[in-house]
């Protein structure tokens, strides 16, 4: 869900990028603004890789705690620094009520702890890979 959300908004950051002009070019030619994206881009679809394999591993009835946790406490994290990145690109304009940027970065915000929180799964997945008797 917070990969699907987090999804939307850079793609409209994207939009945006290749239409807002500034200094006579679109914002998207600068390295400040587009290097950003291609970095949450690229995280985004890690996530989604890393949630893949959990599911593919849990349908095939293969262990899948660790893939499962750690995408549980990853997602959530790279969603809610994309959706920021996306305030940061619209600038005044992601800040304010007109545009839904805003909302989704507290909604992603939301889902950081909606389900357990990050450190809940680093715990199973350091127990996971280090064994019980040796992590916290």
């Amino acid at each position: 869900m917070c990969i699907g959300c987090a999804q939307a908004a850079v793609d409209e950051a994207v939009e945006y990028a290749r239409t807002r002009e500034a200094f006579g070019q679109p914002i998207g030619r600068f390295q400040g603004v587009a290097f950003p994206l291609v970095e949450h881009t690229t995280y985004l679809h890690a996530a989604r890789l890393l949630s893949y394999e959990a599911l593919w591993r849990k349908d095939r009835g293969l262990p899948h705690t660790e893939e499962a946790n750690m995408a549980k406490w990853w997602a959530p994290k790279v969603s809610v620094e994309a959706a920021h990145q996306v305030l940061l690109t619209f600038g005044h304009l992601g800040y304010s009520a007109e545009t839904p940027h805003g909302q989704r970065l507290r909604d992603l915000i939301g889902l950081e702890i909606g389900d357990g929180t990050a450190n809940i799964a680093k715990l199973v997945v350091a127990r996971s890979l280090l064994g019980r008797g040796h992590a916290p």
